[in-house]
C-alpha cells in the first residue's frame, strides 16, 4: 500500500439513545395532529490510523443523560436521553484505554454528541472554527450557555477553513465537488474533516478512506460520517432555519446517487444498529448487492 492509499478502520460505538420527534425530521409530519417519533441511537466512531493512533468522531451522550448545562433542560425533558454506559466505558470493556485516544473530533456540540471528555485526558479536542464563538462565555459565567469550558490544560484546535494552511483542501477525492472545503488531518488523504455548515456553529463531517487491499485511488472506498447533516436515511431532511442545510441535503442525495464507493453514515441511523460495524471492504460488497 502506497502512502496515497493509506486507509483507516472505523468502528461504531453506541453512545446512548433518545426520542426524536418526527416533526424535527420529516417535513410532512407537521400535518399530523398526533405526536409521533422514534427512539434513535447516537453514535461515536472510533477511527484507527495505522501510524497516528486512535481518534474518536463525537462522544454520544453523557452517562444517564446527566451533567449538561441548564440551557439543555427543556430539550432533555422532551427527548428523554438514556445512556447506561458511555463511550469511555465501552472502550474500556474492549481493552482500549481512553487515555490512549489521541484526539476527539466533534461534528458539533449538541447534547447528543458532546459526551464527556474527562476520561480522554490525552486527547486533543478538534472542532470546526465557528464553534470557537460558543466559548466566549461558558456556563456558569453565562447561565444560558449550552457548553462548559474545556478542562484546563487541554489542547483544543479550531479548524479555520479560511486559513492558508497547506492541509486545507478545496477538492475532495474522486474528482467530486460536492463539498467546498476540507482539512486533511493526517496529511495523507485518509481522513478529511469537511466544512459542513448550517446545523450548528462549526458543524463538521468526516470523509474516511477505508483500509482496503486496493492499489490505486480507483479501488478506494470512502465513508462519509455526515454527523447531523440530516437525521434519517430515508429523507435527508435537515433543519430549515438556515439556507446552508437545504443545500447540504441536496449534496448528500447526489453523493448517494452518483458515487458508488462512498457510503453515507448519519449519526442517528437506526439501521446501523442491525447492519453493524466496522466498515470494511465486505460492507461495501454488501452495498453492491443491494443488501443495505
Amino acid at each position: 500500500m502506497t502512502a496515497r492509499n493509506v486507509g483507516v478502520l472505523v468502528y461504531a460505538i453506541s453512545g446512548g439513545n433518545f426520542y426524536l420527534p418526527h416533526r424535527d425530521v420529516f417535513q410532512d409530519a407537521h400535518i399530523n395532529d398526533i405526536e409521533t417519533g422514534d427512539i434513535v441511537p447516537t453514535f461515536s466512531f472510533l477511527i484507527e490510523h495505522p501510524t497516528r493512533g486512535k481518534y474518536l468522531f463525537d462522544l454520544g451522550l453523557r452517562k444517564h443523560g446527566e451533567g449538561y448545562t441548564p440551557a439543555w433542560n427543556e430539550t432533555l425533558a422532551e427527548m428523554k436521553p438514556t445512556c447506561d454506559k458511555d463511550v469511555s466505558e465501552t472502550l474500556e470493556e474492549n481493552n482500549i484505554n481512553p487515555k490512549n485516544v489521541q484526539g476527539i473530533i466533534f461534528s458539533h456540540l449538541h447534547f447528543d454528541h458532546v459526551g464527556d471528555v474527562q476520561p480522554f485526558s490525552s486527547a486533543e479536542i478538534i472542532l470546526g472554527g465557528e464553534a470557537e464563538s460558543l466559548f466566549e462565555k461558558t456556563y456558569p459565567e453565562d447561565p444560558e450557555s449550552l457548553v462548559y469550558d474545556w478542562p484546563k490544560g487541554r489542547s483544543v484546535r479550531y479548524i479555520n477553513f479560511e486559513s492558508q494552511d497547506s492541509n486545507i483542501k478545496t477538492t475532495l477525492p474522486l474528482n467530486s465537488t460536492f463539498f467546498q472545503r476540507s482539512y486533511d488531518l493526517f496529511s495523507d488523504g485518509s481522513l478529511l474533516l469537511i466544512d459542513a455548515p448550517g446545523h450548528f456553529p462549526g458543524h463538521l463531517a468526516v470523509l474516511a478512506r477505508i483500509e482496503t487491499p486496493g492499489t490505486s485511488d480507483s479501488d478506494d472506498n470512502y465513508l462519509l460520517l455526515a454527523g447531523d447533516c440530516c437525521h434519517n436515511r430515508q429523507c435527508y431532511m435537515v433543519h430549515p432555519s438556515q439556507s446552508s442545510p437545504v443545500a447540504l441535503m441536496s449534496l448528500l442525495v447526489r453523493v448517494e446517487q452518483e458515487i458508488p464507493n462512498v457510503v453515507i453514515i448519519l449519526a442517528h441511523e437506526k439501521e446501523l444498529e442491525e447492519e453493524g460495524m466496522p466498515i470494511s471492504s465486505k460492507f461495501f460488497k454488501q452495498l453492491g448487492s443491494g443488501t443495505r
